[in-house]
């Protein structure tokens, strides 16, 4: 059986962000999960305006992102919480699309402040519930971002259970995205 295809959205394309690092470092623990091969989708590549749902045809410098999100089972938002919310730029790439996104599992991976995200994540679960997307309950959270998460001398992560956290958030996508998967090939979503 061939691995299922897992997109990583890195949500911020702020100058001098922390979502770059984490999302790496995070993807490079993906890639040692068995169940998954890995698309990092970087945000800051694309030419985004916030301006909502898109209508009519796609711009052509959009189609490799949504043939990218088209092929993906499953995917994680990675997210800073900017003011108690989640950036424009990921609300503008989520927008963008329709059918791509339908009927697949996703999660989030928060960062940033003494809440880890949690506030932006939380505005993000109905988005992606309108947008026919599976939130699955467990995300990856790190409080404080880059003043927390990774030690300043080291650069290594200071959270000891960081690792364990990894695989049982991606464990888990893996179940609803096999689920899922299966499901889309029996009827497809419409």
């Amino acid at each position: 059986m061939s691995n299922l295809r897992l997109a990583i959205v890195i949500g911020s394309t702020r100058e001098g962000r922390f979502g770059d690092k984490i999302t790496h470092w995070f993807a490079d623990q993906a890639r040692s999960h068995s169940g998954f091969d890995i698309d990092v989708i970087d945000l800051a590549d694309l030419p985004l305006v916030a301006e909502g749902p898109q209508r009519g045809p796609l711009p052509a410098e959009f189609k490799e992102y949504a043939e990218r999100i088209g092929a993906a089972d499953a995917f994680v938002f990675s997210t800073p919480e900017y003011n108690h919310g989640y950036p424009a730029s990921l609300k503008s790439a989520l927008d963008l699309l329709g059918q791509q996104w339908w009927g697949k599992p996703c999660t989030f991976l928060g960062y940033g402040g003494i809440s880890g995200g949690i506030r932006a994540i939380e505005q993000l679960r109905p988005v992606v519930g309108e947008l026919h997307m599976a939130d699955i309950r467990e995300a990856f959270i790190a409080p404080f971002g880059p003043w927390g998460f990774f030690d300043k001398e080291t650069g290594e992560v200071t959270d000891p259970d960081a690792e364990a956290t990894v695989a049982a958030v991606l464990n888990r996508l893996q179940w609803w995205a096999l689920a899922l998967s299966d499901a889309r090939k029996a009827r497809p979503f419409a």
